[in-house]
């Protein structure tokens, strides 16, 4: 597992061509909960300067189908576009809270998402 993207992924990210808002499921595993806490409290403090929403934040109960997995937490972001996302991970702002998520995560995976309906 990883704690950051690789140029590939930040490319197809980048080239997927999505417009409009994207949710960002991230799935996490920590070594030091308490540091990404105070990481996720700046995260809630600067977000909304770039449209960033919580829609879900909770802890792993069990797996009910498929092999066990090994995430703690699952937090889901929305973005209003992929380049608030890009200018919020970007920013100086950000970058001042980033070690409290590099000090309290083991690994993450973070899918980008965007929502569908009973017609798509």
């Amino acid at each position: 597992m990883a704690l950051n993207p690789t140029q590939e992924q930040i490319q197809n990210l980048l080239q997927s061509g999505h417009e409009g808002p994207v949710a960002m499921v991230n799935l996490l595993t920590f070594k030091d909960k308490n540091s990404y806490l105070r990481y996720a409290a700046g995260v809630e403090e600067i977000g909304g300067e770039f449209g960033l929403k919580l829609l879900f934040w909770g802890d792993v109960v069990t797996t009910v189908i498929g092999e066990d997995v090994e995430f703690q937490t699952i937090a889901i972001m929305e973005y209003p576009s992929l380049q608030a996302f890009m200018e919020f991970v970007s920013s100086k702002k950000y970058n001042a809270i980033i070690k409290y998520r590099i000090e309290g995560l083991e690994s993450q995976f973070l899918i980008a998402t965007k929502q569908l309906t009973a017609k798509d």
